[in-house]
């Protein structure tokens, strides 16, 4: 017997003693000394258990018997009547000593039990904190390890329907080691996987395995394995490990499948957000095509059929509307591969000082052919700086605004341009005069393929305004709508201004534009 197990008796004996040397010095009367007497049995009680407390109840009417009853250092008794007392005392010692045994062990279940319940608590906060199927594999390694004081592995299905190591954790290193299963561990795992049980060292199905497995389950399915590898030979769990280890798996498989629902949530997400769009993207497409195709169609027919019934101003006329559904197309196409670029992130901005003024004349000339109708008023205030933008872009921009502008504004009525500069940014507004956008729909104007609806049922497929807002925040600036108070819209945006930017003077400062 080990020294581990005889030690309770041997301190309960030497309480004992105490209590009776204590007794003799004191030399108190009998009832005191009996009371003294329940001392070891509550101590062995409450430290040691059931065995050490009733040893102690028999050694305490011993030495009472005695050292303390007449005749001295003797077991015989003259007075009957001490039998009975010694009865009494016995009867509440051992039930003093077995209520105490019993809140001993109570107070040990309810420590386990909040252990175990804070252990899992720490599981599942941080499984809530992940958001990566091999993160959150990690971490029930990590805490398992932790928890057991053993190599944790977890196993999951990998390609052609194989058992994989998709995480391993030792919690004496830092380091995750390089773990790989012998046969017969990978037989026990892949067996629990297909069969939902337990099994390996400590279990009923192959016993004779490095480790233990644990299959990771929720009502439905399966999604892995839970594997310990113990490091000393013949080493077995305690009943209340292996039930937290099962707790473990079980708060483990609910997390991985949670993930995985999201992840599948997120895919049909995607799938129906993709579809949407195409479908978005085909009937714009489909409408805007269509359009210009049938006057070029119609406008080349004309021509090859009947050129010769046609004087110059007709011929012109049918070139020129050739040309503006020529244009219509390469400004559909040029938009479809700005958001197309802008969407994948490949849209690289080549930054260079530019005259915004400059910027400002040349999309105003790309869009000359729909100004005939429009004045155009320009105010730009004197001592304009230079921008570090991409020429292209903003220009590219400034043509989506304005074709906007041209599209919902009534013929003959003025197009406004205004920049004003404050300390850190130059501020451009293109105020339009038509019917206005409805305060509902002004945060959804610079969405992919929105169109406001009105009256005179512009087209377009939605992309102009959804392009420039990408160009603008690509260049640190922002977009934005507001109504204006002569009526109709201004789509103003602004870009960030540099310290040390130079000052572009140019010969002129605003006026009127006029398309040639």
């Amino acid at each position: 017997m080990s020294i581990n197990v005889l030690r309770p008796y041997i301190l309960t004996f030497l309480l004992v003693s105490a209590v009776t040397v204590t007794n003799k010095v004191l030399n108190s009367e009998l009832l005191n000394i009996a009371l003294l007497y329940l001392l070891p049995v509550l101590i062995s009680a409450a430290y040691w258990g059931r065995g050490p407390s009733i040893m102690a109840s028999l050694l305490g009417v011993a030495a009472f018997d005695i050292f303390f009853v007449p005749p001295f250092l003797s077991f015989t008794v003259h007075d009957l009547r001490y039998l009975l007392s010694f009865v009494i005392f016995l009867l509440v010692a051992v039930t003093t000593g077995t209520m105490a045994t019993k809140l001993r062990d109570q107070a040990e279940i309810a420590r386990r039990r909040e252990n175990r319940t804070a252990a899992l608590y720490a599981l599942s906060s941080k499984l809530a904190a992940e958001t990566d199927l091999e993160g959150m594999a990690k971490t029930i390694t990590k805490v398992v390890s932790e928890t057991i004081d053993e190599k944790t592995v977890i196993l999951m299905p990998g390609r052609q329907d194989t058992l994989e190591v998709l995480a391993a954790v030792d919690f004496r290193s830092e380091i995750s080691p390089e773990i790989s299963l012998d046969e017969k561990d990978y037989q026990a795992a892949r067996w629990v996987f297909e069969h939902g049980e337990i099994a390996g060292r400590g279990s009923n199905n192959f016993t004779k395995t490095r480790g233990l497995y644990l299959p990771l389950k929720t009502e439905k399915k399966i999604v892995g394995v839970l594997g310990i590898l113990f490091s000393v030979p013949e080493y077995r769990l305690f009943p209340e490990q292996l039930r937290l280890l099962e707790a473990f798996s079980n708060l483990a498989a609910l997390a991985i499948v949670r993930l995985q629902l999201a992840a599948e949530a997120q895919q049909v997400r995607y799938l129906a957000q993709s579809e949407k769009l195409r479908t978005a993207l085909l009937n714009s497409i489909s409408h805007e095509l269509r359009t210009p195709l049938a006057s070029i169609i119609g406008a080349v027919t004309s021509l090859l059929d009947e050129s010769d019934i046609y004087d110059q101003t007709a011929l012109s006329s049918l070139l020129h509307t050739v040309k503006e559904g020529a244009l219509r197309m390469n400004r559909l196409v040029g938009n479809l591969l700005d958001m197309a670029r802008l969407e994948s992130g490949m849209m690289n901005l080549k930054r260079e000082w530019c005259d915004l003024q400059e910027i400002l004349g040349v999309a105003l000339r790309r869009v000359r052919d729909g100004l005939h109708d429009h004045p155009v008023k320009v105010d730009i205030p004197p001592d304009l700086p230079l921008v570090m933008v991409d020429f292209a872009l903003i220009e590219q921009a400034l043509v989506n605004l304005l074709d906007n502008a041209l599209k919902y504004s009534p013929a003959e009525s003025e197009i406004s341009v205004n920049i004003l500069i404050n300390e850190i940014e130059i501020i451009i507004g293109i105020t339009d005069k038509g019917p206005g956008i409805p305060e509902a729909e002004r945060e959804r104007v610079f969405e992919k393929f929105y169109r406001v609806s009105t009256p005179g049922g512009a087209g377009g497929t939605g992309l102009g305004l959804s392009i420039c807002k990408g160009i603008v925040e690509a260049h640190g600036g922002k977009i934005w709508l507001e109504p204006s108070y002569t009526g109709g819209s201004s789509f103003i945006f602004s870009l960030p201004l540099l310290k040390d930017t130079p000052v572009n003077i140019p010969l002129e400062k605003g006026g009127d534009y006029h398309a040639d």
